[in-house]
């Protein structure tokens, strides 16, 4: 049964769908309402006529604008402005390494340089010294050059006698007779391969005390205390010696321990501490 609540037209159009019963009897105006609710959804329903012609441009058109905005999606984007390079870090690293490297070459060729011309000046003046003696190599001391110099110097000034006519022997016999220098040149124990053997003859210039002792070389001192594991006094005695096949230096200290002496040998020149002899 229809429902009294709806409208004449909500009636016809509830009739048209069958979503309600027809009434009885059936009025004609409502009849006649259904029958043009009716037609009219024919016409919308029926499918519209496109021209040929307007469809082919519209999907012309439709097919333009994909190329369009496919092609503006794929266009690459402006490269950016490249920045400076920068010089990496690694590089300045290594490059200040380098200048380091070459700062401590020069500092200890310049060492290297200036111990040899020392201990060549001194051992030279130490054989002149000497009459042609056994080559010894000094240590620091100044005393050893004063005495080469003199030495060297005596000959000379017997110049303006021999131009007066003085003879030669006299001359020579005045060199023969005068005081010899006392000698400052470090002891050069040739080869040592050995503690015992180091010690040795250590021992026995400490045993011989004939009063012509040279002055210890301070040659790599500061080095030798810095390595040492006991506490160093004075500095007694030195020389320079072959340390197992290898260039060196023994600086003999005293102590206040039960041993009272220390032997450190070190490389020479590089004062490289080798071996530390209590």
């Amino acid at each position: 049964m229809p429902d009294d609540s709806l409208t004449p037209d909500e009636l016809a159009s509830a009739l048209l769908d069958q979503e309600v019963d027809p009434p009885t009897p059936v009025d004609p105006a409502l009849a006649a309402r259904v029958d043009e609710f009716g037609a009219i959804a024919a016409q919308v329903g029926a499918p519209i006529p496109v021209d040929p012609d307007r469809r082919e441009q519209a999907i012309a058109a439709a097919l333009a604008e994909f190329d369009a905005v496919r092609a503006a999606e794929i266009t690459p984007a402006a490269a950016p402005t490249p920045l400076r390079p920068r010089r990496p870090v690694a590089l300045r690293v290594l490059g200040a390494a380098a200048a380091v490297l070459v700062v401590l070459g020069a500092v200890t060729l310049l060492r290297r340089d200036e111990t040899n011309s020392t201990e060549t000046a001194l051992s030279g003046a130490a054989t002149t010294a000497q009459g042609g003696g056994p080559e010894r190599l000094s240590g620091t001391g100044d005393a050893g050059g004063d005495a080469a110099i003199a030495a060297e110097s005596a000959p000379t000034s017997q110049a303006p006698d021999l131009a007066a006519g003085a003879a030669p022997e006299a001359a020579n016999d005045d060199a023969a007779t005068a005081p010899p220098a006392p000698s400052n040149a470090a002891r050069d124990l040739g080869e040592v391969d050995s503690a015992p053997a180091l010690q040795s003859q250590f021992d026995g210039f400490a045993a011989s005390a004939d009063g012509d002792s040279p002055t210890p070389s301070s040659v790599c001192e500061p080095e030798a205390r810095a390595a040492s594991t006991v506490a160093l006094e004075a500095l007694v005695d030195s020389a320079t010696l072959r340390w197992q096949d290898r260039p060196a230096r023994a600086l003999v200290f005293a102590t206040a321990g039960p041993s009272a002496r220390v032997i450190i040998v070190l490389a020479d020149p590089s004062c490289e501490v080798l071996a530390q002899i209590d």
